[in-house]
């Protein structure tokens, strides 16, 4: 059985190499790993890694907010460095749900709101911040289907817009899951949509023509990219 003042010492002289390793060094190995548990543990190693690693790069690697919070998506925008960190993406309108930065929630928590863009802002903002994540892993839309609102965000020209930056910014991009109302009556988006063929869904739901308004289908893909 191991002593455990040996296993201390272990671990404390772990820590005092880590300590010397230059950030940029640990920041490129770090930058290879996608899974937050793995990252927690490493961080619990020490308490200055958890300092930089929770804050930096744990935070940043999964972002779970609704497409209008264009607080988020132009932070994320506006810092490149932060944005490759990112490696999930949830859109999801259940606020409380969120999973932000740090520095994101304490700002919210101070103010005690969530403003949410609308129109043209948000759909700026936001595709702003999608086009900077080229380390983006999984992405996915969860806007609620709802047959008493037959609300819907996106227009087909909106989601024409997500297939390019997606196709154009994000090439390791692997998991893709939407779950939505789209209005399928436009012609230029559909002319446009052609130009996408390589989005391929596993699996798309028939359209409910009964409870939405004529145009206006719920839409779920799901797929697995190779």
């Amino acid at each position: 059985m191991s002593h455990p003042n040996r296993s201390l010492g272990s671990t404390m002289g772990f820590c005092a190499f880590l300590n010397r390793v230059p950030l940029e060094t640990i920041d490129s190995i770090i930058d290879l790993i996608d899974d937050r548990s793995d990252i927690l543990s490493l961080s619990l190693t020490c308490k200055s890694f958890a300092r930089y690693l929770i804050p930096s790069i744990l935070d940043y690697r999964e972002i779970r907010a609704p497409f209008e919070m264009s607080q988020i998506w132009e932070h994320i925008a506006d810092n490149p460095i932060l944005a490759r960190r990112v490696r999930k993406v949830r859109v999801t309108e259940d606020l409380s749900a969120r999973a932000l930065p740090w520095t994101i929630e304490r700002g919210i928590r101070q103010s005690g709101r969530i403003e949410l863009a609308e129109g043209d802002e948000a759909e700026g903002s936001f595709f702003d911040g999608l086009a900077s994540m080229f380390r983006l892993v999984s992405f996915h839309w969860g806007s609620p289907v709802r047959r008493d609102s037959c609300r819907y965000t996106f227009n087909r020209d909106g989601y024409d817009e997500v297939w390019g930056i997606l196709a154009d910014f994000c090439p390791g991009l692997k998991h893709l899951e939407i779950s939505d109302v789209v209005n399928v009556l436009s012609d230029a988006a559909l002319e446009r949509r052609s130009a996408y063929r390589a989005w391929s869904p596993v699996n798309i739901t028939s359209p409910l023509r009964g409870f939405y308004p004529s145009g206006a289908y719920p839409l779920h893909i799901s797929s697995t990219l190779c």
